[in-house]
Protein backbone atom coordinates (compact mmCIF):
# COMPACT_ATOMS: atom_id res chain seq x y z
CA UNK A 1 0.00 0.00 0.00
CA UNK A 2 1.31 3.21 -0.87
CA UNK A 3 0.02 6.15 1.26
CA UNK A 4 0.59 10.02 0.81
CA UNK A 5 -0.34 12.33 4.25
CA UNK A 6 -1.41 15.33 3.17
CA UNK A 7 -1.93 18.06 6.44
CA UNK A 8 -4.93 19.87 6.34
CA UNK A 9 -5.00 23.30 7.42
CA UNK A 10 -7.82 24.29 9.56
CA UNK A 11 -9.10 27.40 7.98
CA UNK A 12 -12.55 27.24 9.95
CA UNK A 13 -11.12 27.87 13.30
CA UNK A 14 -7.83 28.92 12.25
CA UNK A 15 -4.31 27.11 11.83
CA UNK A 16 -3.45 27.00 15.67
CA UNK A 17 -6.29 24.82 16.07
CA UNK A 18 -5.03 21.09 15.60
CA UNK A 19 -7.92 18.98 16.98
CA UNK A 20 -9.46 16.37 13.67
CA UNK A 21 -12.67 16.71 15.38
CA UNK A 22 -12.95 20.40 14.31
CA UNK A 23 -11.54 19.84 10.70
CA UNK A 24 -14.30 21.06 8.48
CA UNK A 25 -14.95 19.42 5.28
CA UNK A 26 -13.80 22.71 3.08
CA UNK A 27 -10.40 22.38 5.07
CA UNK A 28 -10.08 18.78 3.92
CA UNK A 29 -11.27 19.64 0.21
CA UNK A 30 -8.40 22.78 0.37
CA UNK A 31 -6.10 20.03 1.25
CA UNK A 32 -6.62 17.87 -1.67
CA UNK A 33 -6.95 20.61 -4.26
CA UNK A 34 -5.05 19.81 -7.16
CA UNK A 35 -3.82 16.57 -5.79
CA UNK A 36 -3.86 12.83 -7.47
CA UNK A 37 -5.98 10.98 -4.79
CA UNK A 38 -5.23 7.59 -5.16
CA UNK A 39 -7.89 4.75 -5.01
CA UNK A 40 -9.15 6.02 -1.66
CA UNK A 41 -8.81 8.92 0.97
CA UNK A 42 -8.35 8.03 4.41
CA UNK A 43 -9.57 10.67 7.00
CA UNK A 44 -10.17 11.26 10.61
CA UNK A 45 -13.32 9.68 11.91
CA UNK A 46 -14.04 12.28 14.71
CA UNK A 47 -13.51 15.43 11.82
CA UNK A 48 -16.99 13.57 11.29
CA UNK A 49 -20.09 13.83 13.63
CA UNK A 50 -21.13 10.78 15.71
CA UNK A 51 -23.51 9.47 12.79
CA UNK A 52 -20.44 10.13 10.55
CA UNK A 53 -22.45 12.33 8.15
CA UNK A 54 -21.83 15.99 8.92
CA UNK A 55 -18.12 18.05 9.39
CA UNK A 56 -18.34 20.97 11.74
CA UNK A 57 -18.69 23.31 8.87
CA UNK A 58 -21.82 21.85 8.27
CA UNK A 59 -20.48 20.13 4.76
CA UNK A 60 -22.33 16.90 4.78
CA UNK A 61 -19.34 13.89 4.03
CA UNK A 62 -21.24 12.71 0.71
CA UNK A 63 -20.77 16.64 -0.56
CA UNK A 64 -16.91 15.93 0.19
CA UNK A 65 -16.58 12.36 -1.36
CA UNK A 66 -18.00 13.92 -4.30
CA UNK A 67 -16.32 16.55 -4.56
CA UNK A 68 -13.30 14.56 -4.27
CA UNK A 69 -14.15 11.48 -6.86
CA UNK A 70 -12.02 9.15 -5.33
CA UNK A 71 -13.37 6.26 -2.15
CA UNK A 72 -13.73 7.84 1.53
CA UNK A 73 -13.18 6.21 4.57
CA UNK A 74 -13.43 7.57 7.95
CA UNK A 75 -12.04 4.31 9.26
CA UNK A 76 -8.26 3.87 8.74
CA UNK A 77 -8.67 0.33 9.77
CA UNK A 78 -11.29 -0.92 7.48
CA UNK A 79 -10.18 1.44 4.15
CA UNK A 80 -6.25 -0.19 4.43
CA UNK A 81 -8.10 -3.81 4.83
CA UNK A 82 -10.72 -2.99 1.70
CA UNK A 83 -7.63 -1.18 -0.54
CA UNK A 84 -5.12 -3.37 0.21
CA UNK A 85 -2.09 -2.63 -2.35
CA UNK A 86 -3.78 0.57 -3.90
CA UNK A 87 -2.55 3.46 -3.56
CA UNK A 88 -4.00 5.91 -0.60
CA UNK A 89 -4.34 9.57 1.06
CA UNK A 90 -4.73 10.38 4.54
CA UNK A 91 -5.51 13.41 5.76
CA UNK A 92 -4.78 14.50 9.62
CA UNK A 93 -5.15 17.78 10.93
CA UNK A 94 -2.22 19.88 11.65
Amino acid sequence: VRMDYVPARNHTFGESVSCSGLLGGRDVLAALAGRELGDLVVLPRYALDQDALLYIDDMHADEVEAALRAGFAPNTVTALARFEGRPVGIVASV
